[in-house]
């Protein structure tokens, strides 16, 4: 809702935050409700080059009256013009089934008119806008942890269009992803979100929604072998719409820059405008005029967290709860800004509050497994990552229409359960990995050993964290001798040794004795 075109008077301004929080307020929305709203919005986008159709993905309608619809720059590459196809309908039906589409549809011609590499966005310009379609509603916010959004995709392995699938917002941070399967780099600010399905190639450039069906991001890159999924946040698709609209002869330059004179007139444009996310200001002067509103604090505490200005961000969470004591989303929030802070008991505090009230919350037992792992305390990081992959499976079970089961996997509630599925190999999950390992090596209890299990996770561990880190190395070493390639266990505690810090070391030593002599290791009290 930003528009730094004009300058609003003071009253106008005060309608708009009004008219934001108001909207903050609105009651959600049943899905196929939300679906059927946003699918008016929604394309599907094919790239040709040479008569031959090389690409597929996403995008949806932003402006009807300029006819630009927006989507991933990785979708229409270095394009000068691409086919976008709307929804085909059967009375009040849309058609899915791609072979309709494919035999009788007619594609609209549409031009590239802005790209933004470093944010994986372009926006094209139709050349006609169907009667039926719409343009999608802009969030006024970026989404908060813990918030349900709403997705639509074209899977290009799958033989239907218009797919839902939804998930949950894990975090909202500005980040650097690198995507190593094609060297593509984001820099952007950006959700992560778990989802329900897999999303998979064709997904990239769709729409992201709230509960409110209001665009909130659009889909990125994700983990296909796992439900996770990364969309570039509203502020971002803002902030290249207003410049698209408001220099659409400079946009392009001034979106991905290519000489000194275009660097320095986007750092101009920047310091004229502002960042992209303003959302502290905004929460702000909506606080000014009305200290209680609930929704305000709890978006403006998000907007700190986003800037990692954790303690303001805790402030602005706790105050929230003294409106709300029992408004999970404060809770959550503030235990995810409080393990930030490394105030690892308060945090502690507040997931299993939320696990008080909502005892199926799949992301409140995995970060609530994250920190038991940060605290060493490894067989609860276990108990916790098993829990939210049975609320997965069971989430699975309900809703086979959208996220059908794996034959392999389905309910599977065993020791094997696929931790590959809750898990990221980024560093900040080193540690539950080195947790999984810790326990399959080392516990007590013979049937949660594991010890090829625990060499693979101990592995990745010590890879995520630059194979420096001594505890994990000793970890893998233990996890070796628990398959009894103690020549391997030795090496590699020999190694831990090498890293440890004094007062670490006699307790490693003792271990590699222990290697040395042929027995495996086990936790104090086994």
């Amino acid at each position: 809702m930003r528009d730094r075109k004009i300058q609003l008077s003071a009253s106008l301004s005060a309608f708009f935050l009004l008219a934001a929080c108001t909207q903050a307020a609105e009651e959600p929305r049943t899905a196929d409700a939300i679906y059927q709203q946003v699918l008016r919005s929604t394309a599907w986008v094919r790239v040709y080059q040479e008569n031959k159709l090389r690409k597929m993905g996403t995008g949806f309608l932003v402006d009807r009256a300029r006819k630009l619809v927006v989507t991933n720059q990785h979708v229409v590459d270095n394009q000068e013009s691409v086919e976008v196809v709307f929804p085909l309908y059967h009375g009040s039906l849309a058609i899915a089934d791609k072979k309709n589409y494919v035999r009788y549809d007619r594609p609209i011609r549409g031009w590239v008119v802005a790209m933004d590499p470093k944010r994986d966005l372009a926006v094209i310009e139709l050349e006609i806008v169907p009667h039926a379609a719409a343009a999608m509603r802009l969030a006024a916010d970026s989404v908060v942890p813990g918030e349900h959004i709403h997705l639509i995709g074209n899977p290009g392995t799958s033989e239907l269009l218009w797919v839902y699938n939804a998930g949950t917002v894990h975090q909202v941070s500005s980040r650097r992803i690198e995507d190593h399967r094609n060297g593509r780099v984001l820099d952007a600010m950006v959700a992560e979100v778990r989802t329900r399905a897999s999303v998979r190639p064709g997904y990239s450039g769709g729409p992201v929604v709230n509960d409110r069906g209001e665009l909130a991001g659009v889909a990125t890159m994700s983990n296909p072998a796992a439900h996770w999924a990364w969309c570039v946040d509203i502020t971002e698709i803002n902030d290249v719409l207003r410049l698209v609209r408001d220099h659409p002869k400079a946009a392009q330059r001034l979106l991905n820059p290519r000489s000194a004179i275009d660097s320095r007139d986007r750092e101009a444009y920047d310091r004229k405008f502002g960042p992209a996310d303003q959302g502290i200001a905004r929460w702000s002067e909506v606080l000014q005029r009305d200290p209680q509103n609930v929704a305000a604090y709890l978006h403006r505490g998000a907007a700190f967290a986003r800037r990692r200005e954790w303690a303001k961000a805790v402030a602005d969470f706790t105050a929230g709860l003294h409106l709300a004591p029992s408004d999970t989303p404060f809770l959550y929030n503030r235990g995810l800004a409080y393990t930030q802070q490394g105030s690892e008991d308060l945090a502690l505090a507040d997931f299993n509050a939320i696990l008080r009230i909502e005892p199926k919350d799949e992301l409140a037992y995995l970060d609530r497994g994250l920190l038991h792992s940060r605290m060493g305390r490894h067989s609860l990081a276990v108990d916790d990552f098993e829990q939210a992959l049975r609320l997965d499976a069971q989430e699975t079970a309900e809703h086979p229409d959208h996220h059908p089961l794996d034959s392999e996997a389905g309910m599977r509630l065993s020791a094997k359960l696929d931790y590959t599925k809750l898990l990221l190999p980024d560093p900040p999950y080193a540690a539950a990995f080195h947790s999984l390992a810790w326990v399959w090596a080392a516990s007590p209890d013979t049937n949660r050993r594991d010890g090829k299990s625990a060499v693979e996770f101990a592995t990745k561990a010590c890879q995520l964290s630059g194979w420096k880190n001594a505890t994990y190395l000793s970890t893998l070493a233990a996890a070796y001798a628990e398959c009894t390639n103690f020549t391997e266990a030795i090496r590699w505690q020999k190694q831990a040794i090498h890293l440890a810090s004094e007062t670490e070391k006699n307790a490693f030593r003792s271990r590699l004795d222990l290697f040395q002599s042929g027995k495996p290791l086990r936790e104090k009290g086994s």
